[in-house]
């Protein structure tokens, strides 16, 4: 009679470990899932928030402009508005929430460089107070005035649609006014770096911020000339004022704006004369413009979700809503550190 065979001692045993190391590593697998998309509905909603957040802050200050600008005084404005109203004219106003921290700045369009307008001197004066060498500034702001001008002939280092047909995305000139600053990123020789502005360190070993083009150049505003009030340093380098009186009319306008010409020139009396700068200047106070950039950024709290807006405003009193929102981007992105950088630097 042959003998039954047992099974060897301890299967069963490492059999059930094995079923509950399966069944462990699925049980964590689907705890990472449900964390990876709890994380993910949280991020969702806290940049839902943010986003109306920074529109809220548009609104509230597109509200302060007008009631300042063109009603001549202000009202009662919201309670969540902490800043004065004359933080207008210095740009910058903050709104504190219970989920986030709201910070719009507030750039006067007419204090920078109408680009659709400025000559090759005022160009290559602005591109080489950005750092260029000599040949680049030459070479994109002769493309600039290709780009703008209604012909296909060559400025002398400039670009027309023949040069922009040989790129590996191929494309025309436009041959005509720019109707936002962006097309500034399709000319010749302006990457990135140069449109947006970057942040270095100098020899000393300090971060230093250069300023980008789109902080210094626009295609709206009057075009009568560079409000002296709430033009940049860089802006004011370009058009002809040496470092120290930059820096001079720039703490001038800070203790109060100019009032007018002969204020000016009462304050800076070394200032250059008319004849002597690259381009006129006006003395118009800021909430006197009429277009205004404001770029609105929320910051939730306890987090690092945030998200920025960029709206280009025009302001008129015959308008229904006594303002329009001639441009919106949603997509800008923020240069918040840099602005710090600046305000280190004593630059506006």
């Amino acid at each position: 009679m042959r003998r039954r065979e047992r099974p060897p001692r301890g299967s069963v045993l490492i059999a059930m470990l094995w079923m509950l190391m399966a069944m462990s590593i699925l049980c964590i697998s689907f705890a990472k899932t449900v964390r990876v998309e709890a994380n993910a509905v949280s991020n969702t909603r806290g940049l839902t928030q943010a986003y109306y957040l920074a529109q809220a802050g548009i609104s509230e200050t597109i509200y302060k402009l007008v009631v300042y600008r063109l009603e001549g005084g202000v009202s009662s404005f919201s309670a969540e508005a902490e800043l004065e109203p004359r933080d207008i004219d210095r740009g910058r106003v903050i709104l504190h929430t219970d989920v986030a921290d709201v910070t719009v700045e507030i750039f006067d369009e007419d204090g920078k460089i109408n680009i659709n307008r400025a000559n090759k001197d005022l160009l290559l004066s602005l591109l080489l107070g950005l750092g260029l060498e000599d040949d680049r500034a030459d070479i994109i702001s002769d493309s600039i005035l290709d780009w703008c001008d209604i012909d296909e002939d060559y400025h002398a280092n400039g670009a027309e649609t023949d040069y922009y047909l040989g790129l590996e995305n191929p494309y025309a000139a436009k041959n005509g006014p720019m109707d936002t600053i962006e097309e500034l990123l399709l000319i010749r020789e302006v990457d990135p770096q140069l449109f947006y502005g970057y942040t270095y360190e100098d020899e000393t070993g300090s971060l230093r911020h250069m300023p980008g083009l789109n902080q210094c150049v626009s295609v709206y505003g009057s075009g009568s000339g560079v409000n002296i009030n709430s033009a940049p340093y860089t802006v004011l380098l370009s058009i002809g004022f040496p470092p120290e009186m930059a820096r001079r009319i720039i703490a001038e306008r800070q203790e109060r704006p100019f009032k007018d010409q002969q204020d000016f020139n009462t304050r800076v009396p070394e200032s250059p004369g008319m004849e002597q700068l690259k381009a006129p200047i006006v003395t118009r106070p800021p909430v006197q413009s009429s277009y205004f950039s404001l770029i609105s950024t929320a910051k939730m709290h306890n987090s690092k979700l945030q998200k920025t807006i960029l709206a280009i405003v025009r302001l008129n009193p015959r308008f229904p809503l006594k303002h329009s929102i001639v441009y919106w981007n949603e997509n800008y992105q923020t240069q918040t550190a840099d602005f710090e950088l600046m305000e280190e630097q004593g630059l506006p």
